[in-house]
């Protein structure tokens, strides 16, 4: 984890690498705030939180869905989860 104003895709991959389960690494964290970079494999399995999220899409397409709605997304998106 890094408390910089600055991260890179590398710090995110790498922080990932050293969460063990391969799926999600924090980046930062200051406050109510954490950044971090998920990447699941295949289908995002997570169920609601009790935080607001932003995801932005690095690479890859699929379906957002989100209350009941299910959406296509893209690389370069970002995607909004109110808590």
């Amino acid at each position: 984890m890094t408390n910089n104003r600055r991260m890179r895709i590398t710090d995110a991959l790498e922080a990932v690498r050293k969460s063990g389960d391969g799926l999600y690494g924090v980046l930062m964290e200051r406050g109510t705030l954490e950044i971090g970079f998920y990447r699941p494999a295949d289908k995002d399995m997570q169920q609601p939180h009790n935080k607001d999220e932003v995801y932005i899409v690095q690479s890859g397409e699929g379906f957002f869905e989100c209350d009941g709605v299910s959406e296509p997304f893209e690389s370069g998106e970002v995607l909004f989860v109110a808590a």
